[in-house]
C-alpha cells in the first residue's frame, strides 16, 4: 500500500511504509508508475483501475491546464500498452473510471454450475471500462470502451447552462434498470442526471435537482445500512442525503424476485 500525492512542483510523489522504521519513505514514481513520465503541469486528479487480477491497470489523470493522459500499464513489467492524451484547455475537476458491465459475484454458499462458472470468466474477459472527464469551462466528456478505443469513442454531456462549472461526477444505477446513469454536480447548485438514449446514441439529461449552495462532491453509498444506497451530496453549506422512494424500491424488489422465480 502506498500514498500517491501530487504537488505544485508538477511532480508525483509516492510514499511507501517502512515497517522497520515505522515511517513512510518517498520512492521514485517512475520505477513503479511509468505512465507519470514528463508531466509539466500541476495534476488535479488521478484515477486508477486495476484489471486482469491486478496484472494491469488503467490510469487516467488530469491537470490544471486541461491536459489529460490515459494509459494501460502492465504491473509486472511496467510496459505501457496504451497511451492516449488530449487537452480540454481548462482545469480538470474530476476523472471517473467505471466498468460498463457489472460483475455480480454469486454468494459463496450457492454452488455454481460449470456453465455459470464459464459465463463468469467470460464476463471478466469482456471487461469494458468507460471514463468521464469533467472540467471547469467546456462540457464534460464520456469516453467509451477505453481499453479498446482509447479516447477515440467519445460523447459530450450537454449542459443546461453554458457558464456553470462542473465540479464532480458519480456513476450509479439510480432507476434500477440495470444500466448506469451519470450524475454531475456544478457551481449553479444543480444535480444533473444523465441517461443514455440508445435510439439517438447520446447522453441526455433525464432529471435536474437543485440545492442551496455549490456542490463539491457526490457519493452513492448505503449510509443507513438498509441495503439500499443513498445519494450523498457535499455542498459549501452542508450535506444532503437523497433517499429512494420506499414504495418504488418495494415494487422493483418484487419485480426482480418474480423474475428470479419464473426463470
Amino acid at each position: 500500500m502506498v500514498f500517491l500525492l501530487t504537488g505544485s512542483d508538477c511532480q508525483f510523489h509516492i510514499f511507501r511504509e517502512d515497517s522497520n522504521s515505522n515511517s513512510y519513505q518517498e520512492i521514485n514514481p517512475e520505477e513503479y508508475f511509468p505512465e507519470f513520465y514528463k508531466c509539466t503541469d500541476i495534476v488535479t486528479w488521478i484515477e486508477i483501475y486495476y484489471l486482469n487480477s491486478k496484472k494491469e491497470r488503467l490510469t487516467v489523470f488530469g491537470t490544471e491546464t486541461g491536459y489529460v493522459r490515459l494509459c494501460r500499464v502492465c504491473t509486472k513489467t511496467n510496459a505501457i500498452f496504451l497511451n492516449h492524451s488530449t487537452n480540454f484547455i481548462s482545469y480538470v475537476s474530476h476523472v471517473k473510471i467505471y466498468p460498463q458491465n457489472k460483475i455480480i459475484r454469486k454468494p459463496t454458499f450457492v454452488k455454481a454450475s460449470k456453465y455459470q462458472s464459464d459465463q463468469a470468466n467470460g464476463n471478466e474477459e469482456k471487461l469494458i471500462l468507460n471514463v468521464i472527464i469533467a472540467n471547469t469551462s467546456v462540457p464534460s466528456v464520456f469516453f467509451g470502451d477505453c481499453l479498446n478505443c482509447g479516447m477515440d469513442n467519445y460523447k459530450t454531456l450537454r449542459r443546461c447552462d453554458p457558464v456553470s462549472v462542473t465540479s464532480c461526477i458519480e456513476v450509479a444505477d439510480i432507476d434500477f434498470d440495470g444500466c448506469d446513469e451519470i450524475v454531475l454536480g456544478n457551481s449553479r447548485q444543480e444535480l444533473l442526471l444523465y441517461k443514455f438514449n440508445n435510439n439517438e446514441e447520446e447522453w441526455r439529461i433525464m432529471e435536474t435537482k437543485n440545492v442551496v449552495s455549490p456542490i463539491f462532491r457526490i457519493k452513492y453509498v448505503d449510509v443507513t445500512a438498509d441495503g439500499v444506497k443513498e445519494l450523498v451530496v457535499f455542498t459549501m453549506k452542508g450535506l444532503y442525503i437523497f433517499q429512494h422512494d420506499a414504495e418504488y424500491i418495494q415494487k422493483k424488489l418484487e419485480e426482480k424476485v418474480h423474475k428470479l422465480y419464473s426463470s
